[in-house]
């Protein structure tokens, strides 16, 4: 399956699909009108046969305490449960697309092509987009595991062990670059 990530500039300039692709649009919370409107100009391709939008913010529950804004159970259900129906449906491309095309679209696409095995390797899409957000990847993964898809072993390793010193270390660069 082809697999595209960008944000929202590369969506609207850059990307072309060829194949029939189901689009992942995630919005911001605090996204105004106008990018609102820019979101929706986005996906306007003949090509793009599947398109669901999810709002959810870039943000970590232990600095973000009760976020509005934060990634939940639900949202990670439908955004795997919408992209196996495209799938099933015939849809042979993805795109994941989020403001920046940094943080969360990434760690949407990442946990994606791990849970299904999309034909990329795991560890250079991480390496490629390092810093996307660890706990929308990890909130997919163990979500997947629940319903059934994906590495729920490995899952398991990796939050006990290497996730919450490299996250940590990752969200609190991005913090120092934005705040610069």
């Amino acid at each position: 399956m082809q697999l595209h990530i960008t944000g929202l500039e590369g969506m609207l300039f850059s990307f072309i699909p060829s194949v029939p692709t189901h689009v992942i649009q995630i919005k911001p919370s605090y996204a105004i009108a106008s990018d609102a409107r820019m979101h929706a100009k986005a996906v306007v391709h003949p090509m793009y046969v599947s398109k669901k939008m999810y709002v959810f913010d870039d943000v970590w529950p232990g600095l973000h305490k009760n976020d509005p804004g934060l990634i939940t159970a639900e949202i990670a259900c439908n955004i795997i449960s919408d992209f196996v129906e495209a799938r099933n449906a015939g849809c042979e491309g993805l795109v994941v697309h989020c403001t920046r095309g940094k943080n969360r679209s990434p760690a949407v696409g990442i946990a994606l092509n791990r849970m299904f095995e999309l034909g990329y390797d795991h560890g250079e899409m991480r390496q490629k987009f390092p810093e996307f957000t660890h706990y929308v990847y990890r909130t997919i993964l163990e979500e997947g595991a629940r319903m059934g898809y994906g590495p729920g072993f490995e899952l398991e390793f990796e939050k006990k062990f290497a996730f919450d010193a490299a996250a940590k270390n990752t969200m609190m660069q991005g913090f120092a670059r934005r705040s610069s």
